[in-house]
């Protein structure tokens, strides 16, 4: 009747078909699973370093993501950014980030500092930045996180957003 190939071949089909639908499953399903991940951030001080326009931050984080790592969770990507702006333009600089895997879910980080300094490209950073007696800079610190699935669209959520006025 039929030969092996054609055997092969629909077994195949099926197979890729079954696949294909659970992958499809799978990605749908990370619509109704939106948990939060619980979130202390303090920053304890500011310092400068060689150059006086270039803050260096130093905190203390304690978060929880045990509740973000399912059965579709490969790692969880975490960042935090500054972000200031001057009168001409408006910056979003990272100063910190780490790759979370399932068994470090975890994170107790005390007196960390930042692994990128604020650096100001431009060159345009403002000048009250280098004066004792005048108004600081607003500066917002954002933390976010990128949900890296196993298959599916990579998330990107904002945990915190804090304003802060940048002394150093």
């Amino acid at each position: 009747m039929h030969n092996i190939y054609t055997r092969i071949n629909t077994i195949f089909s099926v197979l890729s078909m079954v696949a294909a639908i659970i992958i499809i499953v799978n990605c749908l399903s990370r619509i109704w699973i939106d948990p939060t991940p619980t979130l202390d951030f303090k920053i304890i001080r500011t310092n400068k370093i060689q150059n006086p326009q270039q803050p260096l931050f130093y905190f203390n984080l304690n978060a929880d993501f045990r509740e973000l790592f399912t059965w579709n969770t490969k790692y969880i990507f975490m960042f935090i950014t500054v972000e200031y702006s001057t009168d001409t333009y408006q910056s979003d600089v990272v100063i910190w980030d780490r790759l979370i895997e399932k068994n470090e879910s975890v994170l107790n980080i005390t007196n960390e500092i930042a692994e990128y300094p604020v650096v100001d490209l431009v060159g345009k950073m403002p000048p009250c930045w280098q004066k004792e007696n005048c108004v600081k800079p607003l500066a917002t610190l954002n933390i976010y996180y990128d949900i890296m699935p196993n298959s599916g669209l990579i998330l990107k959520r904002s945990a915190l957003k804090h304003q802060f006025q940048i002394t150093i």
